[in-house]
């Protein structure tokens, strides 16, 4: 069975690594949008046009991946090629197993 959740988080670049900022927020299980602004809201590092990017980079991210004309999993490379900024991972490489109760919230 697939299931079609995607599973934002931010990550901050420290040298050669990345940091993870925040938890994942899993949509459509969760308002991923809403759970990252209220993060961005209360981070003063992060400026005001740096939390609009993300958060519009979020919504490009549902919308593309709601278009039903789309065929996902074999357009990965237009994905990749729209969003240069963000990594795209599948559930094994962030250590989520989907399971029922996990999907129902």
């Amino acid at each position: 069975m697939f299931y079609f959740l995607i599973a934002f988080s931010l990550d901050q670049r420290v040298g050669n690594r990345f940091v993870p900022l925040t938890d994942f927020y899993f949509w459509p299980q969760t308002d991923a949008w809403e759970g990252m602004k209220e993060f961005l809201e209360g981070e003063e590092f992060i400026n005001q046009d740096e939390a609009i990017f993300i958060l519009n980079q979020i919504t490009e991210v549902i919308n593309l991946w709601q278009d039903k004309d789309l065929n996902h999993a074999r357009n990965f490379n237009l994905i990749y090629k729209k969003f240069p900024l963000v990594s795209f991972l599948n559930s094994s490489q962030i250590g989520f197993e989907p399971t029922q109760n996990n999907l129902e919230g």
